[in-house]
């Protein structure tokens, strides 16, 4: 067996050089990847100098992330305050011209209905004449006058408005 070794020196010599270059090579590509990696390493935690610092980046990033969490809570509570707020804004409008005189005139007078989000506001109705105008004013509780009777146009005015789905600010119902 000896013998086999020595007649193939020259052999075994260049397929262990052989196997010597593939290693080499082998451990190019593995020193380039462990380099690649080093940089993204130190890309994502912001140079090479702040590595050292690893646990005060973290620490920071934590503090930062509870400062976010905190402003978050606020603005939400801060958003739920205004959509509570916004029931109360005018959401709806309803108007309807019209000529209360059938022999004069054009459709000059009208009645303009102001609602929020719970029906409750205002109706304004102008009556035009050649002469002057007459406005009246009635407030609106529920989508009803309970203190004025309605005109016929001023409950118009109102439904229009009631019905309007243009104006109410969407999702109040889901909160």
């Amino acid at each position: 067996m000896f013998d086999i070794i020595q007649n193939n020196n020259n052999i075994i010599l260049l397929i262990l050089i052989c196997c010597l270059f593939l290693l080499f090579c082998l451990l190019l590509v593995c020193l380039a990847k462990i380099k690649n990696l080093k940089n993204k390493f130190n890309e994502m935690l912001g140079g090479e100098q702040q590595v050292s610092n690893l646990e005060e980046n973290l620490k920071k990033y934590y503090d930062l992330v509870s400062n976010l969490d905190s402003e978050h809570m606020l603005i939400k509570k801060e958003i739920e305050d205004l959509n509570s707020n916004l029931k109360f804004c005018i959401q709806k409008i309803g108007i309807i011209r019209y000529n209360p005189f059938d022999n004069m005139g054009g459709d000059l007078s009208y009645a303009l209905a102001m609602l929020d989000y719970n029906n409750n506001g205002f109706v304004i109705n102008t009556i035009f004449n050649r002469d002057d105008s007459i406005t009246y004013c009635k407030p609106i509780e529920n989508g009803i006058s309970n203190k004025y009777k309605l005109s016929k146009e001023e409950e118009e005015a109102i439904n229009i408005a009631i019905n309007n789905k243009n104006f109410i600010l969407e999702n109040q119902e889901q909160k």
